[in-house]
């Protein structure tokens, strides 16, 4: 039960993050070119998706939405736990600590690169726990203030994700 719990909040704070993320703006170090800026906004785009589909699959109680953060071995692992079901009673124990109307947003405080040696370590995890080989091209740390409200109360809380970019697709593989 302990575990579902943790679960749950990670559930929540992922929803949150993508939510947050979509309302943030870069800072600019420096003068770019156009293209530059193109790249960047595809890319901050890309790599935010993980967690798009994990916040919206939440907030519409849409397990298939929710399960594409995920790469699809991982996510047919999960697809038993993570029904649209399970998503709704989730929102619903939410709203008995936060009230009706929850809304859910989150701010990336940090982006950081994450390093060629952790990578390839993530790579030998898929590999053993999932009987898969990937090849990740890049990965980043997120650091991220989610905060959840709803009619009676507002949370604020700090976490940390990792998302990667597999075959040109970016997913979180941490569990």
């Amino acid at each position: 039960m302990l575990k579902n719990k943790s679960i749950l909040k990670i559930i929540a704070i992922f929803a949150v993050l993508l939510m947050s993320m979509s309302m943030l703006t870069g800072c600019e170090l420096g003068k770019k070119s156009s293209n530059e800026k193109s790249d960047e906004n595809a890319e901050q785009t890309s790599y935010e998706e993980p967690i798009k589909n994990l916040v919206e699959g939440l907030s519409e109680a849409n397990a298939e939405k929710f399960l594409k953060a995920f790469p699809s071995y991982v996510g047919e692992y999960m697809e038993n736990i993570f029904t649209d079901e399970y998503l709704k009673s989730t929102l619903q124990e939410a709203e008995s600590d936060f009230g009706a109307n929850i809304q859910m947003s989150y701010k990336v405080t940090n982006k950081e690169d994450i390093s060629e040696e952790d990578m390839k370590q993530m790579e030998e995890e898929v590999k053993e726990n999932f009987d898969k080989e990937i090849d990740i091209t890049k990965g980043y740390t997120l650091d991220v203030e989610i905060t959840t409200k709803g009619d009676n109360t507002e949370d604020k809380e700090e976490d940390i994700f990792n998302v990667y970019e597999v075959d040109g697709n970016w997913y979180i593989l941490d569990l």
